[in-house]
């Protein structure tokens, strides 16, 4: 699951909906469209246009781009672990 801020931060910088949002926040926690389709109580064919306009906005090919592309934004919102003071 992505932290709050990187969702924000991934919706802002392809300027997705909140309901493409949705939809690739649940790709990245359970993936397939019959899943999503059932886990966020929509039509396969909504969650598939949804996946349509994520593909064309991120220029993503496949779900599994999707998920590298948010994990991408995931990672500078993530906790530091202790002894790291992010000094070079």
């Amino acid at each position: 699951m992505l932290p709050l801020l990187a969702a924000d931060a991934i919706a802002a910088a392809f300027r997705l909906t909140p309901s493409e949002l949705r939809v690739l926040m649940a790709i990245i926690e359970i993936g397939g469209v019959p899943n999503i389709a059932a886990k966020l109580g929509i039509a396969e064919t909504t969650v598939k246009t949804h996946l349509g306009r994520l593909f064309e906005k991120t220029g993503a090919g496949r779900q599994a781009d999707l998920v590298k592309i948010a994990a991408g934004f995931a990672v500078p919102f993530a906790r530091r672990t202790s002894g790291d003071d992010g000094a070079a």
